[in-house]
């Protein structure tokens, strides 16, 4: 798992506008609309590998996240909810031929990066 140095690193590099040196994007929508209470993205994002992935998000809102793994939610930052205006960062690990979602408790206006093979 990261230490706190290295998920610091990387919020600074995304925050700067780049994506990982080595992996690829689950998703990177800046500037998202979203409906409380439903999924972030029409069709979820499904692994093709088993691997980890770095989930950078920021809301204009607070509001409590969950991730949907199978369409089955849980949540995130231990079911607190999101400060905005805040950077958070995740480690996810990602299974082979799972489908994976956000969702948040509010409507609200998020930034999200979240790359795979970090």
């Amino acid at each position: 798992m990261a230490n706190e140095y290295d998920i610091l690193q990387e919020i600074k590099t995304l925050l700067a506008g780049g994506i990982a040196q080595t992996g690829n994007n689950v998703k990177d929508s800046t500037d998202l609309a979203v409906t409380a209470g439903t999924a972030f993205y029409t069709p979820n994002y499904t692994a093709t590998a088993t691997q980890k992935s770095i989930l950078a998000i920021m809301t204009n809102t607070s509001g409590i996240l969950s991730l949907l793994i199978d369409d089955k939610a849980g949540y995130l930052n231990g079911g607190a909810a999101l400060l905005a205006n805040t950077w958070y960062a995740f480690e996810i690990p990602l299974l082979s031929g799972k489908t994976y979602n956000l969702k948040l408790s509010v409507s609200a206006t998020v930034q999200v990066k979240w790359e795979v093979g970090c």
